[in-house]
């Protein structure tokens, strides 16, 4: 018996069948619609409204029937959640209207939000304890705006049109990176701090860059540990425009995997020769910020370009001995020290900075939203120093030299294909 294809709405996500021309559950038409059945949860206007009503309920908690020692914690969760709905409440409208490209806007505006908290803060010295807010919206946009594009480049897999996933990444990448380099220089309220902080991050950045751009598909070469062109090394499939072009949520990320192997590095470096560093003041994080951005130009070619080429080239290495293929991929502590070491250092640094800020008989009440929100602080004003030459150097690498790379190493490796492979191992077999 033959299964009858169904497609899924687009609005709703049922199933309806192949040759209906509106949802029979909420009527909209299926001129787009999933080719199977979308993922959960799904980026839309409802799943947005209910993460904003839970942040403003949360609010509304923290000034009425809660005991005063939870009213931190509450009203901390409260506004971050009641942003990060509103974030993801636009998204889902833009995704709706399949623009997606438009929801990276929003990290822009978090971005601005807090520029535009510093400026008055710092600049005009206006000391209003409310002002702190648009610091921490900015924030809850950002990270909305990351995690619904997320959402949308997993659901539009699925579609049955193609939509345009993002729009001038390095134009994107190059003003966040700018606007960020501006944040960190507003805390000073000298004009001369804003130009040597614009001036040094696209300084590092673009020297990192020539650095991937010249040096990336060598140490590539070492990671893969290839002495000459005819190793047993195959591909199973060649380069396409979604392997070698990236939109500028993926150039963010990618960006940020270098601040944190870089912040890993430093951070255990410290440890181990300056064990009287005190890294719990914001004070010392933001020198080790500055030791950060010569440690991206002269270390970052070490990690994330092979990493990079790697994840995209999809190599296999055909041991002929052992007749098996086995995956290509960088020295193993590569991956522990980007994925795993660097985020455990950061996280135990918060706790250290958490812990000199908190009193030792401090209720949890009051620890936890102090933890949190210090590690937003720290993460950002970290970040305000490190990612903009990192998010410079990532932006102009995949615009200018990725695909190159790629290409250039597809042909001097010289991969075999399946067909090759198999015969290879079949005989090995017989």
């Amino acid at each position: 018996m033959e299964v009858e294809e169904r497609r899924h709405c687009f609005r709703c996500g049922s199933s309806v069948p192949r040759e209906a021309t509106y949802c029979p559950r909420c009527g909209a038409p299926l001129d787009v619609y999933y080719v199977s059945k979308p993922p959960a949860p799904r980026l839309t206007p409802a799943l947005g409204l209910a993460v904003t009503l839970a942040g403003a309920a949360l609010y509304a908690l923290g000034y009425t029937i809660l005991p005063l020692s939870m009213v931190p914690a509450v009203l901390e969760a409260g506004v971050y959640t009641l942003v990060f709905g509103v974030g993801m409440f636009a998204s889902s409208l833009f995704w709706r209207w399949l623009k997606p490209w438009l929801i990276e806007f929003i990290f822009i505006a978090g971005v601005l939000l807090t520029l535009v908290e510093h400026l008055l803060v710092f600049t005009l010295r206006l000391d209003t304890p409310a002002l702190v807010y648009l610091f921490k919206a900015g924030v809850a946009l950002m990270a909305a705006s990351t995690a619904s594009w997320l959402m949308a480049k997993r659901e539009s897999r699925l579609l049955n049109v193609a939509v345009v996933e993002s729009r001038w990444p390095l134009a994107l990448s190059l003003a966040t990176a700018a606007t960020m380099a501006l944040v960190f220089a507003a805390s000073s309220g000298s004009a001369i701090h804003v130009f040597e902080a614009l001036a040094a991050a696209f300084t590092v950045g673009a020297a990192t860059w020539l650095l991937w751009h010249f040096y990336a598909p060598g140490i590539f070469r070492l990671y893969l540990g290839l002495s000459h062109t005819e190793a047993a090394v195959m591909v199973d499939r060649g380069l396409t425009g979604e392997e070698t072009s990236f939109s500028f949520t993926e150039i963010l990320l990618r960006a940020f995997m270098l601040v944190l192997m870089v912040f890993s590095i430093l951070v255990l470096g410290a440890q181990l020769f300056e064990p009287q560093l005190d890294l719990s003041s914001i004070e010392t994080l933001v020198l080790l910020a500055k030791y950060s951005l010569a440690a991206e130009v002269l270390l970052g070619v070490l990690g994330p370009p092979a990493y990079w080429l790697f994840e995209a080239l999809d190599l296999r290495i055909l041991d002929k001995v052992s007749a098996t293929l086995e995956r290509a991929s960088p020295i193993g502590f590569l991956d522990n020290m980007i994925d795993v070491f660097a985020l455990l250092g950061f996280l135990s640094t918060i706790r250290d900075i958490t812990l000199s800020l908190t009193p030792p008989d401090a209720s949890p009440a009051l620890y936890v939203p102090t933890a949190f929100f210090n590690a937003l602080l720290l993460l950002y004003y970290y970040a305000a120093i490190v990612l903009p030459p990192a998010l410079i150097a990532t932006a102009l690498y995949y615009r200018y030299s990725f695909r190159r790379q790629a290409q250039w190493l597809l042909e001097e490796i010289k991969p075999m294909g399946l067909d090759e492979a198999a015969a290879i191992l079949a005989g090995k077999a017989s």
